[in-house]
Order: structure tokens, then sequence, then C-alpha cells
């Protein structure tokens, strides 16, 4: 702010300066001039009344009376009047000088005269040895020159006038000066000191300190744009206060999140992690590479193809004894990502006792079911009392239950054991559901169902285990037979945009809004007294899902109730599977 307090005040002063120079320089000598051109004038009124005496004096030929009338006029008129032939020869002249006199042809006034009639001139007398104006007037009569009437008049006032005012010009440009200095010092001063303010302000805010306020002195544009000014600073802290408000707020939520949260840079440096985060990686990590403390194997492919895709990526990852579950979602602009770990060593040790124990129990009580279910059948076959026969259908009709429940459990442990392979082989579509289609037509046709197969005619080949395969279909069709009391089933299979898709639809009971959500959990039944009746399960679709992720398929419901289901399975494309 220094520079425009310099700039104003020294503006001010060369303006100042630049005022006085021009009067110095423009306005004496244009003054000058002016008086000179006035006493020219003066010099032409005398010498035009003078012409017609000096014409009458020749006429009478008297010299002396001549040179008393230019003495007399020149003395009223304090000029010099010289009267000369027109060979340049003073012929009277109004001084006191005795000769010898100069021929004053070569004079520029007389040399105009005698050509233009009139003629004028600004120099030093060689006579008086001063600076003198001269106007010159050539006198004719009868279109003959006769002589050359010249007035002078010196200077000596006008320059003394002249001089006077550059003085006082000089003294009133001095005092211009001294006024100007302190004025501008004061307002140079009173303009770059509200700037100055407003610097120092605008730096403390830039250090963070938005507390700062200006006060203007006075109400002008400067003002204006402190209060701007004091209005931006307060906006600026009330932003901020938000900004630490929601900054809290946001690393309070990370604080208690139980799930350990840290978002990672493109080259895989913790930029922010939370205490859940930390606690799982034994230490600070911001600033870390989180692949380094973490040593999982498949952490880093995740990571890069979670920015690669752009959208979320998750798995299981192991080291250590430990097993976390893995989420990374890259945020807008890809080059951070958000990573979530959540160990899941106990849930995983837990659902292997779980599995162990289902198979253990269901191996186990697969004897003795099949032992009793011998010794009913037995006893159906040796007692003839119709009571004691409706006695062994109820039990057999629970054994068999039984027997189907643990078969079941046995099958969804197997498939659930990520040992399980399946043996994959090129099959078609079409030849499978008809199969299966060959297995429940009497059972439709029983229960007064219509039993639809809707298949084209090119080949519907996939990659798939067929017998596990087969079993899907198996129990999504008697799942529709069991639950449809009028109408009938359809099983469809097509191609639809590079997919292989299959559906099984019927007009039955149709499943609640509610339960759609849980229908392919375990043990999940819709009407508990149907199913028993029925002699279900409840882990019919809970098969159908696992073997459909193992092909890599998903599986659709669509249901209305009193209307009727569609389940569609949808396979993979084949570049995909």
């Amino acid at each position: 702010m220094r520079k425009i307090f310099w700039k104003v005040f020294f503006g001010s002063l060369f303006i100042t300066l630049l005022f006085a120079l021009l009067l110095l320089l423009f306005f004496v000598p244009s003054l000058k001039r002016s008086a000179v051109a006035s006493e020219a004038r003066l010099l032409r009124s005398m010498s035009e009344a003078l012409t017609p005496l000096v014409v009458a004096k020749f006429q009478e030929g008297d010299q002396g009376s001549l040179s008393s009338l230019l003495k007399s006029v020149a003395q009223r008129g304090r000029v010099r009047i010289t009267l000369l032939s027109p060979q340049g020869q003073v012929l009277a002249d109004s001084s006191s000088f005795k000769g010898p006199w100069e021929i004053h042809l070569d004079r520029q006034e007389v040399g105009e005269a005698l050509k233009n009639r009139e003629g004028r001139s600004l120099r030093m007398s060689t006579t008086l040895k001063e600076k003198m104006l001269y106007v010159a007037e050539r006198i004719e009569e009868g279109g003959r020159v006769l002589a050359v009437l010249r007035l002078s008049l010196s200077l000596k006032e006008v320059e003394r006038l002249t001089a006077e005012l550059e003085r006082k010009i000089f003294l009133f440009s001095l005092l211009a000066l001294l006024f100007v200095f302190g004025a501008s010092w004061l307002f140079a001063r009173s303009l770059s000191k509200p700037l100055e303010d407003l610097r120092e302000a605008a730096e403390r805010v830039a250090q963070g300190d938005y507390s700062t306020r200006l006060h203007p002195r006075s109400r002008d544009e400067v003002s204006l744009v402190a209060e701007s000014f004091n209005s931006m600073t307060e906006g600026i802290n009330a932003l901020l206060g938000e900004v630490r408000e929601e900054r809290d707020r946001r690393e309070t939520i990370l604080r208690s999140l139980p799930q350990a949260l840290g978002v990672v840079s493109e080259r895989g440096e913790v930029l922010l992690a939370n205490q859940a985060m930390e606690r799982a990686a034994g230490g600070p990590l911001v600033g870390e590479v989180l692949t380094e403390r973490f040593r999982m194997a498949g952490m880093d492919e995740l990571l890069t193809k979670s920015r690669k895709l752009g959208e979320a990526t998750t798995g299981e990852l192991g080291g250590g004894g430990r097993i976390f579950s893995f989420s990374a979602v890259p945020l807008s602009g890809g080059r951070e990502t958000v990573v979530i770990l959540e160990e899941i060593t106990e849930k995983k040790n837990l659902e292997k006792v779980k599995k162990e124990l289902v198979v253990n129990v269901s191996h186990e009580l697969r004897t003795p079911l099949t032992a009793i279910k011998g010794f009913v059948e037995t006893l159906e076959e040796e007692v003839e009392d119709s009571a004691a026969q409706g006695h062994l259908g109820i039990i057999r009709r629970n054994v068999d239950r039984l027997v189907r429940i643990v078969e079941d459990l046995l099958l969804l442990s197997q498939l659930e054991d990520p040992r399980e392979k399946l043996l994959l082989e090129p099959i078609d579509l079409r030849e499978l559901l008809n199969n299966v289609s060959l297995l429940f037509t009497l059972k439709a046709k029983e229960k007064g169902l219509a039993y639809g197969l809707e298949l084209p005619q090119e080949p519907l080949v996939l990659k798939a285990d067929a017998f596990k395969l087969e079993q899907l279909f198996i129990n999504l069709v008697d799942n529709a037979i069991k639950y449809t009391d009028h109408g009938g089933i359809v099983v469809r299979a097509r191609k639809d945009r590079g997919r292989l898709v299959a559906e099984v639809e019927d007009s039955g009971l149709g499943i609640p809004p509610e339960h759609q959500p849980r229908i392919f959990d375990r043990f999940h039944v819709v009407d508990p007294s149907r199913s028993r009746r029925q002699g279900g399960t409840g882990l019919g679709l809970s098969l159908v899902k696992h073997i459909a992720l193992l092909h890599g398929a998903e599986v659709e419901v669509k249901s209305e109730q009193g209307k009727g289901s569609l389940f569609r399975v949808l396979f993979s494309k084949e570049e995909e599977s």
C-alpha cells in the first residue's frame, strides 16, 4: 500500500509542478507577445495619424519644421520617430542623436515597408543600445514613394512587467507546491491508510484469524469495501463453524463405527483411519501403505479392481490366522478409495462349527431314522388293527419328513463347502428341463393341474453340473405343484441378450410381500401348516439359491398373493462364465 501512497503523493506534486511550468513557459511568453502586439497597434495608429502631417510638410519643403514635428509628437507619445528616404537615408529623427546616420535600407521593418507598405521588427537598437519595437509605413503621393515613416518604442517597460509577472508566478508556484505537498501528504495518507488496514486484515484472515474486522472512519467507497470485507469474514467464520461441526460429527461417527474404515490414496497410502482400523492394524496407520500393514493375499488386487472398474468390490481376506470381510469403494474422481474391514474370524469359526454340527447330527440321525422307518414298515405289514395302522402311517410320514430334512441338510452342507467342486460339462438346458418335466407330469395331472413346457427349437447349451442343476429345477417345480391348487405350471427356457434364462411359473397361492425377502433362508416357510401337510422341509429354496450361486447364476422371484409366482434363473453369459 506504500506504493499507492507515493503514487498519489508524487502524482499531485507532479500535476502542480507541471501547471507552474506551463504558466512560466507558455502563459508568460503569450502575455508578452500580447503586450508587444498591443504596442505595435498603438504605433500603427500613431503612424496613420502622423502621415498626413508629414506629407504636408514635404509639400511645403520645410525640413526644419519636419524635425520639430517629429520631436513634438515623439515627446508626447514617448516614442522615437524616424523619417527615411526610399534609399534608407535618415531625413529626420526625433532623437537627439547628431549623426553620422547609417543607411537604414537593410533594416527589416524598412525593407518590409518598401515592399509591402508596412513592416515590423523587434531587435536591439544600434543607436540607443536597447531592445526596441519598430513599426514602419511607406508614404506615397501620386503613386510615388516619398519616404518611410518609422516609429519605435522601447520594450524596457514591457520586459520589466513581464519579469515582475514571472517572479510573482514563480512565488505563487512555490507556495502552491508547498500547499500541495502538505495537502497531497494528507490526502495520500487518508487514501492509503484504509487500504493498508484492509491489506493487513486480509493477511490476518489468510493466516486463519477469521475474527478480524475493519472499522472505517468515513462513509466512502473504501468504507463500503470494508463493510463487504466484514460481511465476508463473518460468512467465512459461520461457514467454518458449520464445517467444524460437520467434521466433528463425521469424526465421532467414524470413531463409533465398529467396522475398520479408512481412506486410501492412489499409491495405497492411508489418508484417514478410524480407531477400529488402527486397532486392527495394531497402531497408527495414517501415512503408511495399507497392504504393508495388512499382509493379506488379494487385498492389492481388490483395490486395483475397484479403481479400474470405478465401482465397489468385496471379498474375504485372510492372514495371520484372521479372516476379514473386505470392501473397497472408489470416491468420485477415482483418486481415493474408501476401505472397510470387518473381522469375521469368530463368525467363520462359528459357521464352521455349525456346519460340522449339522453334518455330524445329520449323519447320526440318519441311522436311527432308517431303523425307525424299517420297523414302522414291518409293523404296518404285521398289525391288522385299523387304528394302529393309522398311527403307524402318521409315524411313517413324519419319519419320511425327518429323513428328507436330514438329506437336504447334508446336501446343503455339501454345497456350502468351499472344497465342493462342480462336475462341469456342456449340457442342453432343454433336455434337462424335459427330464425334470417327466418326473412331475403325472403328479400335476393327479392334482388336476395343467403342465406346460415352452422350449425353443435351437439348443440352449451351457457348462453346468447336470445333477445339481437338475436338483435346482426339481425343487422349483416341486414347490410350484405343492402350492398350486388350480390352474397350472409352465416351465420355459430361452436366450435373452446372450444369457440363458429359465422360468418356472405357477398360478398358485403366491407369496406375501413381507415374506419375499426371506424365502431363500433355511427353514423359512410362508405357510407352516400347509408345508407340514405337504411334507416340506423349508430347505428347498435355500438349496436352489446355493446351486445357482455355484453356477454363477441369479435367481429372481416375482409373486402376487392369490395370483401365483414366477421364479427366474438367469445364467451368466458364456464369456463371463
